[in-house]
């Protein structure tokens, strides 16, 4: 890959896409920065890099292996100085390790989600000084925020806090999100609850640019508030200015199920349709008046302008800066190797934030940008006809099937589940998605249009009534989603490392064996599915009430004491289970006094329960939990007793 070599294209050498070699150097930098090492590793690399350059510097010329090698290490240790200088603005002189009960903290709201009626306000409070008893100092990093209900806490707000922070940590539940390292990723380890009698304000200090993003957002909210309702308004406001605080669950797991959840996450995609479009439509209409050259340019003013709607979220962001580059250079030089052009927009992102690499979404979206230069042209061509409906509908279908050869892996790796008819809800959102996102984007500039504004409306409302409708029948569909998939990370390197040797080498030897490693791959992710699927065992979930699972293959029954508190947690646990552990569950609540007998799959199980303790009698062994005190027991007639304090789940086969 970093040098030509004649069993390889040389359509990857370093000379054809050299921002693609500088990127995936900077990459592996900034993972061993972050996790292994610190800036004086990269200055020592460098010299002993240069040091092999002069000693060999006679064979190194003859190949150009050197010069190769050298830019290499520079830009690996450039990655390392960018994640060193990252963590250290994030976590040196961090309020975190300073903080002390009753101290009061002074500092500004950075983010701030939109303020609903029934729900916490999520923020981040960035820290800049810190009061101990009569002393005060200068602290710095990031704190999570969740406000009481009716907060109204906007970018800007200076306030001085004093409450309890608490460290994110997880439950140690199966399959829960890992909560944890995606706050950390962003610089942030502690967390905090806060009621009005908390914090107190002192002053709202947003820049001109603040002030006009909060504006154009309250304004866009309030346009879709005034054309749509129910569902749509809901789904309106997630797809158009990516913010998801009003979307019922029930929505948003059938987009997830259907394999649409993409369209409810504002990013590359939406910029994307667009962007691409715009440009379609002033070359299309109006050829004769507008070149290429201006149709980028005004195509670029439009995608800026909908990331100014939009908040100028990340993931926006980074989506128009990937863009913008992609036009520049289109626009620049008229033919650009997309590949380079791709790797040199997240160079750009990756250089100033480097700890976005650690991002779901920004893999996600890049991944699929990159999946689909690679597949969609061979698969478009694979069933290209004559006849234009057709074309039409197989290139929707070739960009689903192409995003999808890169992005599934990485999506199982993270979610454990795949959508098996993401082909049939992609039919329709090819057909749909770009007309209502252009339709919703033009309401927000003509809303005071009353004709115009009431077109759109309506067929922003059809088209989007279509989706939501498409994403429940494929959801109901038997077998939508496939669950319980466990990619280890080494599984989804040897994945994508066999994907590009199939596209990378022209000898048909390395293309069987890559072809092998990628048939073994789908058979081990299989296998592993349909073991855990088979599975019986006891689950005694991390939690703060007694609650237990049973699971025989695709049975299990969830215990649990408590009130509708309880209830609603419990349905959080069995959802995080059935990620990992496909089967299903009914949920029993057991009174605080009772005796129960259950009978799966023709084996008994007996269940008592007291105030504080719930035991399980199965076959020759007893487990018994009080939560009250953190105490585990097992006891077996031949193996004795087995007690222990409760500090994770435990899982046990039976």
């Amino acid at each position: 890959m970093f040098f030509d070599n004649d069993n390889a294209t040389n359509n990857f050498s370093f000379f054809n896409v050299p921002f693609l070699h500088v990127t995936v150097s900077l990459i592996v930098g900034i993972f061993v920065g972050f996790f292994f090492t610190d800036i004086s590793f990269s200055v020592t690399l460098n010299v002993c890099v240069v040091l092999i350059f002069i000693i060999f510097q006679k064979e190194f010329k003859k190949y150009n292996i050197g010069i190769l090698l050298y830019i290499h290490c520079m830009f690996f240790s450039l990655g390392l100085v960018a994640v060193d200088f990252s963590t250290q603005y994030l976590f040196g002189n961090n309020i975190n390790d300073t903080f002390l009960e009753g101290d009061i903290l002074q500092g500004e709201i950075t983010e701030a989600s939109r303020s609903i009626d029934d729900k916490w306000q999520k923020c981040i409070f960035g820290s800049k000084g810190e009061v101990q008893g009569s002393a005060g100092h200068n602290s710095s990093g990031e704190i999570l925020l969740y406000f009481e209900p009716g907060s109204e806490m906007a970018i800007g707000d200076n306030i001085l806090l004093q409450t309890e922070i608490l460290k994110i940590k997880n439950n140690n539940t199966i399959g829960e999100f890992d909560g944890e390292w995606y706050w950390r990723s962003k610089g942030i380890s502690h967390m905090a609850f806060v009621s009005e009698s908390n914090f107190t304000l002192i002053s709202h200090e947003a820049n001109f640019l603040q002030t006009s993003i909060l504006a154009v957002r309250n304004y866009s909210i309030s346009v879709i508030n005034q054309f749509f309702e129910g569902e749509v308004r809901e789904v309106a406001i997630a797809l158009i200015i990516g913010d998801r605080g009003d979307l019922q669950q029930e929505t948003s797991t059938s987009f997830s199920d259907s394999g649409i959840i993409h369209l409810l996450a504002v990013s590359g995609l939406h910029v994307g349709i667009i962007y691409a479009m715009f440009i379609f439509i002033l070359r299309f209409a109006f050829s004769r008046w507008i070149s290429r050259r201006k149709a980028i340019i005004a195509a670029l003013i439009l995608i800026w302008f909908y990331a100014f709607l939009t908040g100028f979220s990340s993931s926006v962001l980074r989506a128009v800066i990937m863009f913008s580059i992609i036009g520049l250079s289109s626009f620049l030089s008229g033919q650009q190797n997309k590949y380079n052009t791709l790797a040199l927009s997240a160079f750009i992102i990756l250089l100033f934030k480097p700890l976005l690499i650690f991002d779901v979404g920004f893999q996600l979206s890049y991944i699929a940008v990159l999946s689909i230069f690679i597949f969609y042209q061979k698969l478009y061509k694979f069933l290209e006809s004559k006849y234009f409906v057709f074309n039409f509908l197989w290139a929707g279908i070739s960009i689903g099937i192409a995003a999808q050869i890169l992005t599934a892996p990485l999506s199982m790796y993270y979610f454990h589940q795949f959508p098996n008819y993401f082909i049939l809800s992609n039919i329709a959102v090819l057909l749909l998605s770009s007309l209502v996102l252009i339709c919703g984007v033009l309401l927000l500039i003509l809303a005071k249009i009353p004709w115009i504004s009431k077109l759109l409306a309506v067929i922003f409302t059809l088209g989007m009534t279509l989706i939501i409708q498409t994403s429940y029948y494929v959801q109901n569909l038997p077998g939508s989603v496939a669950r319980g998939f466990s990619i280890s990370i080494w599984m989804l390197i040897i994945f994508y490392g066999a994907t590009f040797a199939c596209f990378y080498y022209k000898k048909r030897t390395y293309k069987f064996v890559s072809f092998g490693i990628l048939a073994l791959f789908i058979f081990y992710a299989q296998f592993h599915r349909w073991q855990r699927m088979s599975t019986d065992e006891v689950y005694f979930p991390n939690s703060d009430f007694n609650c237990v699972l049973i699971k025989q293959k695709d049975k299990a029954v969830f215990l649990y004491q408590g009130n509708e508190y309880q209830e609603k947690k419990s349905k959080r646990i069995v959802s995080d289970y059935q990620k990992l552990f496909p089967c299903e569950v009914e949920l029993i609540r057991m009174e605080r006094q009772e005796r129960l007998e259950l009978n799966i799959r023709n084996k008994k199980w007996n269940l008592m329960t007291s105030k504080h303790i719930l035991q399980i009698d199965y076959n020759n062994t007893t487990w018994r939990i009080n939560k009250r005190i953190e105490l585990f027991e097992m006891y077996q007639k031949q193996g004795g007793v087995k007690m222990e304090k409760l500090s994770g789940y435990e899982e046990y086969a039976i």
